[in-house]
């Protein structure tokens, strides 16, 4: 285990790391699931803990399962997409089509269908989900971390082709967990080079 994890390490910010949790993830596969910088989540058989919960003090499966894919989507955050594994696998493809391989590479779409200088009518009124959606080419958006803390939403959007990296606050007032949430994904723009357009309510 001590070889694996600093081998991510070692790997940290060089090249993107993707885990699939499609089945039960402990100990310390869990920490190395956690180490990636995207996590995905079966939705039926995907479960990821440290400690299983029926070992936690006040805590078992029946009342609290914190180790279910919806518990980590929704509440600590450590999983970024949950779902089937066709859902599953398909968002893994969208999600490397959009990242660049490494941290030197310059990734863009070499065709842009999509015209950057569109006019967007009603814009002002929009949902920020809706928002990025209509600024991204073709309305593409990949959402890590969509069902945690939607007051705060980071993304991937291709703009002119580019990939940009938006974060977006959708709320009155900021968090700490959503200022965490987005120091983490502008982290890993700055280390592969990505863009971060700033969308504030």
């Amino acid at each position: 285990f001590g070889q694996i994890l600093r081998h991510q390490a070692d790997a940290s910010g060089v090249v993107p790391q993707i885990a699939l949790v499609m089945g039960p993830c402990g100990g310390g596969m869990a920490v190395s699931a956690r180490m990636a910088d995207f996590v995905l989540m079966e939705s039926e058989h995907g479960r990821l803990f440290y400690n299983s919960p029926n070992a936690i003090s006040g805590s078992f499966e029946a009342k609290l399962d914190t180790s279910a894919p919806v518990y980590h989507a929704e509440t600590t955050g450590n999983c970024d997409f949950c779902g089937t594994e066709e859902e599953i696998f398909a968002k893994t493809r969208q999600l490397i089509s959009i990242l660049p391989h490494n941290n030197e590479e310059d990734y863009s779409e070499d065709i842009c269908t999509d015209d950057l200088n569109r006019s967007v009518e009603g814009i002002g009124g929009m949902e920020m989900k809706d928002i990025i959606a209509e600024i991204s080419d073709n309305g593409l958006v990949v959402e890590p971390g969509e069902k945690f803390l939607k007051s705060m939403r980071t993304a991937f959007i291709r703009m002119n082709g580019r990939t940009v990296g938006v974060v977006a606050n959708s709320a009155d007032q900021l968090c700490n967990k959503g200022s965490s949430k987005a120091a983490r994904f502008v982290r890993f723009c700055d280390a592969f080079g990505i863009p971060v357009l700033t969308l504030v309510n």
